[in-house]
């Protein structure tokens, strides 16, 4: 729930239209990505770098 409230306040101040329902995101994810560009993929290899045990999960979403 925490994340999906930060991530729409992120959505409000780049003013960006959010589509609901989120998806729902599982328990065991420790870390989350919005995006999966370049960005995301350099923090994921960090993280994974210096989390061997991550569960990480990335949110995309595409407009056209």
């Amino acid at each position: 729930m925490v994340l999906h409230i930060i991530f729409f306040f992120i959505c409000m101040l780049l003013n960006v239209h959010v589509p609901l329902p989120l998806p729902d995101v599982p328990e065991h994810v420790t870390y989350i990505l919005v995006g999966a560009g370049t960005a995301s993929f350099a923090a994921y290899r960090a993280i994974r770098k210096a989390d061997k045990s991550a569960k990480v999960q990335y949110l995309n979403f595409t407009y056209r």
